[in-house]
């Protein structure tokens, strides 16, 4: 890591950790605190567009996996579970993505009961990427079979 990185991440720290005491009374948490400064800096925005602009996060990520599985290259751990279990039940990968996920999920929640007695680390962001990215790399391979076939070339 550069020093302008740990720099940068240093202040971002120590800026949502002051944020996080003054709001902490209020009884809003890390993420709460991060909508509700996104949501002060454009609060002419309705919630309905804050949630749409929360949704591009997965259909950028699903570019990337769809992208990083149909060039049968080296995958990343979670994509590699998905594609294996999809090669092996012959199913669409898609549906084993968010099938995988909701599985690590669970598994995360699992384990942060058992050794923190608290959910820790998994909250509606990660809900909503488990659900949407595997169906966005699906709509992506059905509306472009050229490009899927030319990655796979």
């Amino acid at each position: 890591m550069t020093p302008l990185n740990k720099t940068l991440a240093g202040i971002y720290r120590l800026t949502k950790g002051a944020i996080n005491q003054q709001l902490a009374h209020l009884d809003i948490r890390a993420t709460q605190s991060d909508l509700r400064l996104y949501s002060g800096e454009y609060p002419d925005q309705l919630q309905k567009t804050i949630a749409t602009a929360n949704c591009v996060d997965p259909s950028l990520l699903a570019v990337g996996v769809f992208f990083e599985v149909n060039s049968r290259t080296i995958m990343m751990a979670g994509e590699g579970i998905a594609a294996a279990f999809a090669f092996r039940v012959k199913r669409a990968f898609a549906v084993m993505k968010v099938r995988c996920d909701i599985g690590m999920i669970v598994m995360a929640i699992g384990l942060a009961l058992l050794f923190r007695h608290q959910l820790v680390g998994v909250r509606e962001g990660t809900l909503i990427a488990a659900l949407l990215t595997g169906r966005f790399v699906g709509v992506i391979e059905a509306r472009a079979p050229r490009l899927t076939a030319w990655v796979r070339a």
